[in-house]
């Protein structure tokens, strides 16, 4: 099993905080998780945006959850970097939102879906789908044209599959 690691990232992962004090501190975890040093290369310069990322993902995540005139929204008062829509039982296969998500071209600039579907212990344990906004490289875009585009897709996704 190896030495004991304080995370193991396997050559991933994904940090966020708001605490300057992790910030400094993070070389000797990352180091420990023993990930690959490149990985580990391009996580702290990763690092080193995300002060500037984390928050404009959440405030385009919050800025969406209040725009969207859709009930189904989950925590639509919380804070976050995803949106998740609860779907009635029996109703709707998310595998078919995920499907027609595809078709509707909601992937990311590296033809990763945007959307997830559950239930995801790791995200919403129930008949679900996410917005997985924290999938947007957001350096790519003007924020506000990345956000009329974004409430357009969700928008017609939902009326698709209704």
């Amino acid at each position: 099993t190896g030495s004991m690691k304080i995370a193991n990232t396997i050559s991933g992962g994904f940090i966020a905080t708001d605490n300057s004090d992790i910030f400094s501190k993070l070389k000797t975890p990352l180091t420990a998780s023993k990930c690959n040093p490149v990985t580990m290369a391009g996580m702290l310069e990763e690092i080193k945006l995300a002060k500037n990322i984390y928050p404009t993902i959440k405030k385009l995540c919050s800025d969406l959850k209040n725009s969207l005139d859709i009930d189904a929204i989950v925590h639509p008062n919380e804070e976050g970097i995803i949106i998740g829509f609860e779907l009635k039982k029996d109703k709707i296969s998310p595998k078919k939102i995920a499907h027609t998500a595809r078709k509707l071209n909601m992937i990311t600039d590296l033809n990763s879906p945007l959307i997830m579907t559950g239930p995801r212990y790791d995200r919403l344990n129930l008949p679900s789908f996410t917005v997985e906004l924290k999938k947007i490289d957001i350096s790519e875009y003007i924020y506000t044209e990345l956000r009329d585009r974004l409430f357009v897709d969700i928008t017609d996704l939902w009326k698709n599959i209704l």
